[in-house]
């Protein structure tokens, strides 16, 4: 195996990726784990938009991150010497950077003449939606249209379905199988998470920037960005048996007539 970055070269992939949905699924929460690694208790409606930016690098099998340059040529040139020499194909790995702008979008600009504004030029998209709430996953299609009718038939932006709060599952109002078929219906990416918990936010994003980037990543990368989720241990006091307030002593017990 044998490693490279375009660091040398100063090249930085920027992409533009914005989170839609209704009020309270959880846009910023998201966003705050991915970015910041915070999750908050209380909530606070978002107005209008607020902007995140993180740097992330994608571990690629392909070349396409560094430019056909000599550096290109000399790798290529490597890698056969190599293969003649073992006798096997080597694999050659790149480190693509790219930096995101992550813009977390309030619930209440679906009436709003800024979405369009705000849609214009992502090279992502994300419908969020609280899989407690089925509303929201119903309102999920009043978001979809919009996003197509700004992005027109010409629009290249990767658009991905996220059902965030995943961690009350039991509670859930949305189908798995309902997600599914309208992902591919629409040809959405699907997802799932706990912002929570921070179950699944880091794979989605490496997942979703690769998808947008076109870069191929193994289950082996998005696995190493999913973190564990630790269960909450909860300690109950053991169960104290009451008894009878009138019942004083054993010789109360032979008074009491069975009938």
């Amino acid at each position: 195996m044998t490693e490279s970055s375009d660091e040398e070269t100063g090249k930085v992939r920027q992409y533009k990726i914005i989170l839609l949905g209704d009020g309270a699924v959880g846009k910023t929460s998201i966003c705050e784990q991915f970015v910041n690694e915070h999750f908050a208790t209380s909530y606070k409606q978002t107005i209008g938009c607020e902007f995140y930016v993180k740097r992330i690098q994608l571990q690629s099998s392909t070349n396409e991150s560094l430019p056909v340059d000599a550096i290109t040529q000399f790798f290529s040139f490597f890698l056969k010497e190599i293969k003649n020499i073992c006798n096997t194909e080597p694999t050659l790995f790149f480190w693509a950077k790219i930096a995101l702008q992550v813009w977390d979008i309030g619930g209440q600009s679906i009436g709003s003449k800024m979405l369009s504004k705000y849609i214009h030029g992502s090279d992502g998209i994300l419908l969020i939606y609280d899989v407690t709430a089925f509303m929201t996953f119903e309102n999920i299609q009043d978001w979809l249209t919009i996003v197509k009718t700004t992005l027109g038939n010409h629009g290249k932006a990767k658009i991905g379905l996220v059902g965030n709060k995943h961690d009350m599952s039991n509670d859930s109002t949305v189908k798995l199988s309902k997600q599914e078929d309208l992902c591919s219906r629409e040809k959405l990416l699907s997802y799932h998470v706990s912002a929570k918990t921070n179950d699944g936010i880091d794979s989605l994003f490496y997942h979703f920037t690769a998808q947008i980037a076109g870069v191929s990543i193994s289950k082996q990368e998005i696995q190493k960005r999913t973190k564990v989720v630790k269960a909450q241990v909860i300690h109950h006091e053991p169960t104290k048996l009451l008894q009878p307030k009138n019942i004083k002593s054993s010789e109360d017990k032979k008074e009491c007539l069975i009938l």
